[in-house]
């Protein structure tokens, strides 16, 4: 299509779905989109992350080269096993306060820290579960008496 045929961008859409003056291969392929995301949670939870504002200021943010993917992906891991950690023994979800204290214990304590990151490479090669193995790397009661020390 040329731009030219169009005076406007925005009255190729209405209410989000592309009008009549876009050619018919363009539509069909919308079409078939909403019969993928009708039928496949992957691409509806990924499409739906992907337009989510804050997901996106936090991905332009820090999702800028593969270290970084990497590093965001090791915090989302360890977020995820500290949170299963914690449900599993105290019954209640943990308190974001206490959940960004031991984050940053663990990023900012060397040993703690390489531990991390030894598992988060044996989780990679399928070698344990989250939820296994970063558990064992925490001790919510020494973390939580320190916490109240400083």
């Amino acid at each position: 299509m040329d731009t030219n045929d169009v005076d406007d961008v925005d009255n190729l859409y209405d209410d989000g779905k592309i009008t009549d003056t876009v050619p018919k291969d363009i539509k069909d392929g919308q079409d078939r989109g909403d019969k993928i995301l009708s039928e496949n949670s992957f691409f509806k939870d990924f499409i739906g992350l992907m337009q989510n504002s804050s997901f996106n200021d936090f991905y332009n943010e820090y999702f800028q080269s593969w270290s970084d993917i990497e590093t965001m992906i090791f915090y989302m891991k360890v977020y995820k096993a500290v949170e299963y950690g914690y449900v599993t023994q105290f019954y209640v979800p943990i308190d974001m306060s206490l959940m960004t204290f031991i984050l940053h214990k663990i990023m900012t304590t060397t040993s703690m820290r390489r531990t991390a990151i030894s598992i988060f490479r044996d989780s990679k090669n399928g070698d344990c579960s989250d939820n296994e193995v970063f558990c064992k790397l925490l001790n919510f009661n020494s973390l939580e008496n320190e916490k109240r020390l400083k």
